[in-house]
């Protein structure tokens, strides 16, 4: 009986300690904790489709997911994936990229995402021109050349081979969308992608001599009228991700009330003194604090009852929310 008594315990104890150890993996990354599938609003089949967890401060790839034919992806365990608020990407040939914020906990145990890429091209659209971009050394295309529109609606231009191999985009310039909104998406023309890490593919070719002739065929990419979506199939993540939104709107709003509040702010007296004070507001802002020594800012700044005011106020609070 007794030696019962400890197997059970034994046993209940083990359980105890591996669920322990299960919730610390997950908080720092020994297990994945991330997983779900990609598609397209085409409901066709995406092609070298990348996801990835992105650079803190950028788009830049910082941990890639693994992902197979049918679009489901899987981060591997990592101990880069702790407890906090991460920026998942997804991109994909002819698809418009999409980032979307993830909350991850201690108490996580895995996240099941569902996510659809909206195309690039949208039905109906107008084409007014298009560029072609295969020289990415300086990052200036303002100068890319044009390439010449053919009776059945197709584009062409010949760039030069490098090693029997040409890498290119080309710009689709659309009517009633601004010049600068229109941005390098991949060709119709190619034997592979290479991802440009910007939420966009280079199209890569073969061939033989100095150079070779692109075409650029709209009608052959991929078009749909329908939005992007991302949905979280665990209820705990749909409603973290609920309040998440919320709070975005909320600090939308307060920064909208923020620039109201300046332009009044300006337009009076107390404008110079507002002026002299932004540098200081600026850093407020950066250092996202909410611990912030109030006095020690404001006997930094002229002494006015409008900025006082201003300082008292809610406005304060919503620009650390920004």
């Amino acid at each position: 009986m007794v030696r019962i008594l400890l197997v059970v315990l034994i046993v209940v104890v083990g359980a105890h300690c591996l669920s322990a150890q299960q919730n610390d993996l997950i908080s720092t990354g020994i297990l994945p904790v991330i997983s779900g599938r990609v598609r397209s609003t085409t409901e066709g089949a995406l092609s070298d489709l990348t996801v990835y967890i992105t650079e803190p401060r950028s788009l830049a790839r910082y941990i890639s997911a693994v992902v197979d034919r049918d679009g489901n992806f899987r981060f591997e365990p990592d101990a880069r994936i702790r407890a906090g608020v991460y920026k998942l990407a997804f991109a994909s040939p002819d698809h418009k990229m999409l980032v979307h914020d993830i909350f991850l906990t201690p108490e996580t145990r895995g996240v099941k995402i569902v996510v659809t890429l909206e195309t690039n091209r949208k039905r109906g659209e107008v084409i007014d021109s298009v560029k072609i971009i295969s020289d990415f050394s300086d990052g200036n295309f303002d100068n890319a050349p044009r390439m010449s529109q053919r009776p059945d609606g197709t584009y062409a231009a010949d760039i030069a081979l490098k090693g029997g191999t040409a890498v290119y985009q080309v710009i689709p310039y659309i009517t009633g969308i601004p010049a600068d909104d229109n941005h390098s998406v991949n060709g119709t023309m190619q034997s592979s992608y290479e991802y440009d890490d910007g939420g966009d593919y280079r199209s890569i070719i073969k061939g033989k001599g100095k150079k070779i002739t692109i075409v650029w065929n709209p009608a052959a990419a991929a078009t749909s009228d329908k939005p992007a979506d991302f949905v979280y199939l665990s209820p705990d993540d749909i409603r973290i991700d609920s309040a998440r939104e919320s709070f975005n709107k909320r600090s939308f709003d307060a920064f909208r009330g923020l620039r109201r509040t300046l332009r009044t702010l300006l337009r009076s007296d107390a404008g110079a003194t507002v002026a002299r004070a932004m540098p200081h507001l600026s850093s407020l802002k950066r250092s996202n604090s909410r611990k912030v020594d109030y006095a020690m800012l404001q006997s930094r700044i002229p002494a006015s009852a409008t900025f006082r005011s201003f300082f008292r106020s809610g406005t304060k609070r919503a620009m650390l929310n920004v």
